[in-house]
């Protein structure tokens, strides 16, 4: 399994990779004084007296989500045609960690990207002037503000689940339907008070089955509530790993 997430970071030496790279350090540049001008992730869903995370943060999360959905949503169509897969299983290697290989490997590889975005941003903040606000980049920051890239886990496995059933195209739309859906369902809450309870009580289910943003934008108090995320992101990715594994074991790899 670790030898299959292995070959997904390699795409780092890819010249589309390496554009993306130098993409996110020159918005991660842009940005660098978002967190001194106190702008909102979400105005709607944080109030002034509700805190959030930064909003250079989101901007550089939602590139490295699109990257995720569309490395994910490619991996294993592309393996399928190139018959690439057919030759790695091959070897003493089951299906399952084939695909739960490749979903590894797109997570490490984005996360990583945001991380590396992200330590960009907490340096040009600094260089650029933009340390002296009242919440100065600290590596207790820098730590908090890699939480939200746990979203990527669920996105890299419902794009891999979904690789495992269609081809690539219909998977980046599908998975860009279900980012939208994802992001209304986090509205919920706001629209709910005019709502019958009913009614409520069955959005509230779509609520919590969606990765929902609104967890993962807001700054968190304590370890407990940190420790839960990590455990909700992880278990949302296990779920659609499960989910693709009886689609590849029927997909004709000839």
């Amino acid at each position: 399994m670790f030898t299959i997430a292995k070959l997904t970071l390699y795409r780092v030496k890819e010249p589309a990779y390496i554009f993306l790279t130098v993409v996110g350090l020159g918005l991660a540049w842009v940005l660098r004084h978002a967190n001194s001008a106190g702008l909102n992730v979400s105005p709607v869903l944080f109030g002034p007296d509700r805190p959030s995370r930064i909003f250079s943060a989101g901007l550089l999360l939602a590139l490295a989500v699109v990257y995720a959905v569309f490395t994910g949503a490619g991996e294993v169509p592309r393996d399928i045609q190139t018959r690439f897969a057919s030759l790695l299983l091959s070897k003493p290697l089951h299906r399952w960690q084939y695909v739960a290989g490749r979903a590894l490997g797109v997570f490490v590889l984005c996360f990583g990207t945001y991380a590396v975005w992200l330590a960009a941003l907490a340096l040009f903040s600094h260089l650029g002037g933009g340390g002296g606000e009242a919440s100065p980049w600290t590596w207790g920051k820098y730590a908090d503000y890699l939480l939200p890239g746990l979203l990527l886990a669920p996105v890299t496995g419902l794009a891999i689940a979904l690789s495992c059933y269609l081809d690539e195209i219909p998977v980046m739309v599908m998975v860009f339907i279900y980012a939208l859906l994802a992001w209304l369902a986090s509205l919920i809450p706001v629209v709910g008070t005019v709502l019958p309870k009913p009614i409520l009580g069955v959005l509230m289910a779509f609520y919590y089955l969606f990765p929902n943003p609104v967890f993962y934008f807001m700054e968190l108090p304590g370890v407990l509530p940190r420790v839960m995320i990590v455990v909700y992101s992880l278990s949302l990715a296990a779920l659609w790993i499960l989910i693709a594994i009886p689609g590849f074991t029927k997909r004709d790899l000839a």
